[in-house]
């Protein structure tokens, strides 16, 4: 049973497609946070996503690959982050 302590709270996940990273994810839905999902794996992304869909909490993909990634990769997650949530509340570095 969910407290909803998280609700109302945009929180992203890096290393969400598995591993501690799904975990988090998973337990901080499960209290009603909003989550973005990072990680290079796509379909293990997805995976975590629809564990965290089965419940009435939302979440987003954003893949990427930090290890790659560059300035102009993390402006774009930045403007995504401010336009579709309007704000981040906590980031939980996992990957």
């Amino acid at each position: 049973m969910s407290s909803g302590e998280l609700s109302d709270t945009v929180i992203l996940v890096t290393g969400a497609a598995n591993g501690i990273g799904a975990a988090v994810a998973k337990a901080y839905a499960a209290e009603g946070a909003t989550i973005v999902l990072l990680d290079k794996d796509v379909p293990g992304l997805e995976k975590t996503y629809d564990a965290i869909n089965t419940s009435s909490t939302p979440a987003a993909i954003y893949p990427l690959d930090l290890k790659g990634a560059g300035i102009d990769d993390y402006r774009d997650l930045v403007n995504t982050l401010e336009t579709e949530f309007g704000r981040l509340d906590g980031l939980v570095h996992c990957a």
